[in-house]
C-alpha cells in the first residue's frame, strides 16, 4: 500500500510538472551596437542611454542629424492618419524621416514638433525621437519647409495592436502634460516590435497651456505619479533659463509664459501628490 502511494505521489508530481505554465523568458532587448550596425540610430542612442553611456549616445545622434540634414534618395506620401498628409522620406542604408510640410495644420506649426523633442531631451524621456527642421523638394518639384522626424519602422501604431488612450503609460501622459499636447490618440503613439518601448510621433498641436484640459487634466490622470518621479524631478529642478533657451524662437511670448505658469503648477501638484 504504502508502494502504491509513493508510486501515485510521483505520476501526480511529474504531470504537476508537465502541466505547470512555463514563465515566458524576458525580451531579449537588442544591444546598442546591433542597432548602430543596422543604421537605427535614434534605437542605439536609446539604448546606449539606457546603460548610462550618454558620451556615445549623444555621439550616435550627431550622426543621425547629418544624416536627416543629408540628401535624401527618395521619399513618398506616408499612407498613416494625421491631416497633414506628411511624406516618408527615405535615406541611404535603410535609414527613414517622417516630413511634415509648413502650414500643414492650421492647429500648430512644424516648430512645435522641434520644440517638443528638445523638451524631450532636457527631461531625458525618450519618447520622441530626433527632429530637425530643413527644407524638401517634394516629387512634385516644389521645395518646401517642415520638420523632418526619425522614423522608427520596426513598430506598429497603437491603435493597429488593439490598445486604448486609457493604456498610455504615465510617462507619456505626463510628457504630455508639460507639453499641453492637444492631439494625443492611439493613432499617434507606437509600441516598438522587438523591445515592447512606447514611442510618440505628432506634436504640432502642443503648448496649449491657455486650455486646461490639455495638461491639468491629464496630469490629475497619472494614477500612480511616483512612476514618473525622475522625470519630475529633472522637470522641476532644470533653471527657467534652460527651458527659455530651449524654446526661443519656436514658440510665441505668450505659449512660453503660459508654459511657465502651468509648470509651477505641475510641480506643485505633483510634488503634493508624493509626499
Amino acid at each position: 500500500m504504502k508502494q502504491n502511494l509513493t508510486l501515485l505521489t510521483c505520476i501526480l508530481l511529474l504531470l504537476g510538472c508537465q502541466n505547470k505554465e512555463e514563465t515566458p523568458p524576458p525580451i531579449q532587448k537588442p544591444t546598442p551596437e546591433t542597432y548602430l550596425t543596422q543604421h537605427q540610430y535614434q534605437e542605439s542612442a536609446w539604448a546606449f542611454r539606457a546603460q548610462g553611456d550618454t558620451t556615445r549616445a549623444d555621439s550616435v545622434l550627431t550622426v543621425l542629424e547629418t544624416v536627416l540634414k543629408s540628401q535624401p534618395d527618395s521619399l513618398s506620401e506616408w499612407a498613416g492618419k494625421g491631416i497633414t498628409r506628411p511624406y516618408i522620406v527615405f535615406f541611404p542604408n535603410n535609414v527613414w524621416g517622417l516630413f511634415k510640410r509648413a502650414g500643414s495644420d492650421t492647429g500648430g506649426t512644424v516648430k512645435n514638433e522641434l520644440a517638443s523633442y528638445r523638451i524631450d531631451r532636457l527631461l531625458e524621456i525618450d519618447l520622441m525621437t530626433m527632429v530637425v527642421l530643413r527644407d524638401i523638394t517634394l516629387p512634385n518639384g516644389k521645395t518646401v519647409s517642415g520638420s523632418l522626424s526619425y522614423f522608427i519602422q520596426d513598430a506598429k501604431l497603437a491603435d493597429k495592436l488593439g490598445l486604448r488612450t486609457t493604456d498610455q503609460p504615465a510617462k507619456l501622459i505626463f510628457f504630455d502634460a508639460v507639453l499641453a499636447n492637444a492631439d494625443r490618440h492611439t493613432g499617434n503613439w507606437m509600441v516598438h516590435n522587438k523591445t515592447g518601448e512606447v514611442f510618440a510621433i505628432d506634436h504640432n498641436r502642443t503648448f496649449y497651456h491657455d486650455l486646461g484640459w490639455t495638461w491639468w487634466d491629464r496630469v490629475q490622470s497619472i494614477s500612480d505619479p511616483m512612476s514618473i518621479n525622475t522625470y519630475h524631478n529633472r522637470f522641476k529642478n532644470l533653471p527657467d533659463q534652460t527651458f527659455k533657451d530651449a524654446l526661443k524662437n519656436l514658440i510665441t511670448p505668450e505659449q512660453y509664459k503660459n508654459f511657465h505658469n502651468a509648470r509651477k503648477t505641475l510641480i506643485r501638484y505633483l510634488d503634493a501628490k508624493m509626499k
